[in-house]
This record gives structure tokens, C-alpha cells and sequence, in this order.
């Protein structure tokens, strides 16, 4: 991180001002400097923590995806600004992140134990959402790991780990997210919106877990109920309808550099990708916090730390609004309910 070095008061000074602005957090212009530096402080630790888990994951479930990142700007100006939560700046867990996505949930409960064990995370640093989700319908596993840097000790990661199935209701989320401006992943959205999509989580979660037939009477009262909110909504056929509607532009350029920078436009229907190698990481953030100043509601930025562009599409299908994995199980599952 170049630039002035800011102490943890500052940091945590400059998030208060900026969750009590009501105008464009951008407006504060010493405030959204510290934020941004705070930010970019955690890129080596986000860097570490992935090549930790690679090695580990890798030994054990060749197939599981591992991508890092930075939490964006707006993503954290809204957690900062929630009223149902008092964060702050210097102490959010979840600016620099690393996921891992694998294929089932056995291997998801034995990557776990790796994670605990090589990262020696204490019980209190482990969230559960897998067998009974958020109150939103969110599953996965969360695991904090504490790493200091030359500028900062204690500077937090969050791994998340959670699989295929789990990540295309949370993917399909995003994209609903975006293409109808409901926010409800920051909690905002009607009640109509938060039933269907929690109840389509719950659905998923039991046929996962091979309960299909044990909970039969109960599955079938969610899927009523998704059915009948969606019949009012069209949620569903307005994430069909942005299906894999994206072009990827550029993409021959990814030979598996450290940083990709996506700038996704969802309403001119293109994605960009541009990459970084480690020597290029200040240029990389740099254009990741000019093009975040810059985008619309209808875009998003993301700068991501991948092995391939593979695991990049795997990871990330919302840049190419690649949510086929969640639409066939939904499909399964309604068939299921006629079929009775």
C-alpha cells in the first residue's frame, strides 16, 4: 500500500463519518482516501491466505475452486451504513476474503477441519450457516483468520466455504439483485422477494442433504409457497430471461495473472476483464477504485485473485450471468412437486 500510513483510529474515525453521511460516501473525500488505503492494506493478506489455502485444499479435493478478493467500496460504505448492525471500519472481518467451493457437502465438512486445524481457528471465529441458513436463506461457513502485515497486526481474512449448490442460490441472488435493484443482499427488498428466495434456499438445502423423501409434506408447502410469490413476482423469469446474456470481452488476454479486474455492464450486456501480474498490484487497485467512482447501478467491479479463468466463470458466474446450475435444480424441484 503506498501513500500515508493511517492508524486504526483514524480508520475506524473515518468509517463513523462516513456511515453518518447521508450524501455519496465519495463526497468525503479525506474519508474515502482512508477507506480505500484501509482497503488496499489488506491485499497481502488476501494474496497469503490464498496460496495457504491452495496448497491446502489442493492435497485433498483437486476440484474445489479458491479465489480471493477485496470486499468493493460500495459493499463496504453498506455494511458500514446498516442500521440492524454497529460495524466498524477497522474492525470488519471480511475485507480481504477468500472462498472455496467444492462439490458435496462431505467434502465440504472435510475441508473444514483442514481450515480449523492449519489456520488454528478458534470455535468463536467460525460461523455456521450451512445446516440452518441466515435469516435471509444464506449458507456457508465462515472462518476468521487474524495475519499482520509490515504496515498492521491483526488484520483480518474471512474464508468462505460452501458448495456449488450453495453458491448458485447466492450467485442467483446477486444477479436478481442487479438486474431488479431489490438490494437484498444487504437486507433491503420486499417481503415477497425475501420469502421466495428463502424458501428456495430451504428447498435446495433438502434436496442437498438427500431429505427429499423424509421431508416430503414440508417441501412441498415451500415449493407452493415459492410457486404462488413468484406467480406475483416473475423473479424467476426475469433471472431466466438474463440467462447467460452477457458477452465476455477480452478474455484471451487471462494467462492466469495474479489479479482480474471485471467491469461488468449489465445493461449493455458485456463484461470486461483486464489482469494484473504481482508486480502491477498498485495499478491494478488503482483502477479498480477509479472504475468503482465511476460505474452505475447497472454495472459492478470486482477485482479478484484466480488460478484460471475456469475457476474464474465457476466462482464468479454472475459476470456472465451464468446461473444454469440454479435453474436446474429449481426445475427438478418443481418437477418433483407436480410429479406428486
Amino acid at each position: 500500500m503506498g501513500g500515508r500510513l493511517y492508524s486504526k483510529r483514524e480508520v475506524a474515525n473515518a468509517g463513523k463519518a462516513i456511515a453518518a453521511y447521508e450524501g455519496a460516501y465519495k463526497e468525503l473525500v479525506e474519508e474515502s482516501a482512508i477507506l480505500e488505503a484501509w482497503r488496499q492494506a489488506h491485499n497481502r493478506v488476501m494474496i497469503d491466505v490464498k496460496a495457504e489455502l491452495a496448497q491446502l485444499v489442493m492435497e485433498k479435493c483437486s476440484s474445489a475452486v479458491i479465489v480471493g478478493r477485496l470486499k468493493r467500496a460500495d459493499a463496504i460504505v453498506a455494511k458500514l451504513r446498516r442500521t440492524d448492525a454497529n460495524h466498524k471500519l477497522s474492525m470488519l472481518q471480511d475485507i480481504a476474503g477468500c472462498r472455496v467451493i467444492v462439490d458435496t457437502l462431505e467434502e465440504l465438512e472435510l475441508l473444514s477441519s483442514l481450515i480449523i486445524d492449519h489456520f488454528n481457528v478458534a470455535a468463536n471465529d467460525v460461523k455456521d450457516h450451512i445446516s440452518v441458513a441466515k435469516e435471509d436463506g444464506y449458507r456457508s461457513r465462515h472462518f476468521r483468520v487474524r495475519r499482520n502485515t509490515s504496515q498492521y497486526a491483526g488484520l483480518r481474512c474471512e474464508i468462505q466455504l460452501r458448495t456449488r449448490l450453495q453458491h448458485s442460490w447466492a450467485t442467483a441472488v446477486e444477479v436478481y439483485d442487479v438486474i431488479s435493484g431489490s438490494g437484498l443482499k444487504m437486507g433491503k427488498g420486499s417481503e415477497g422477494e425475501h420469502r421466495l428466495f428463502k424458501g428456495l434456499s430451504l428447498a435446495l438445502s433438502i434436496k442437498e442433504f438427500g431429505q427429499v423423501e423424509a421431508r416430503a409434506d414440508e417441501l412441498k408447502d415451500v415449493l407452493a409457497e415459492v410457486s404462488c410469490l413468484n406467480s406475483k413476482l416473475n423473479a424467476l423469469q426475469k433471472l431466466q430471461a438474463s440467462k447467460g446474456s452477457v458477452s465476455i470481452m477480452n478474455s484471451e488476454q487471462y494467462r492466469n495473472n495474479e489479479y482480474c479486474l471485471l467491469y461488468i455492464d449489465y445493461a449493455l450486456q458485456y463484461t470486461k476483464i483486464y489482469t494484473y501480474d504481482m508486480d502491477h498490484a498498485d495499478e491494478a487497485n488503482a483502477m479498480y477504485a477509479e472504475l468503482e467512482r465511476a460505474k452505475t447501478p447497472m454495472q459492478d467491479v470486482l477485482l479478484v485473485s484466480v488460478s484460471s479463468l475456469t475457476n474464474l466463470k465457476k466462482a464468479y458466474p454472475n459476470y456472465s450471468t451464468d446461473i444454469s446450475l440454479f435453474f436446474n435444480e429449481v426445475d427438478w424441484l418443481m418437477d418433483w412437486m407436480k410429479g406428486l
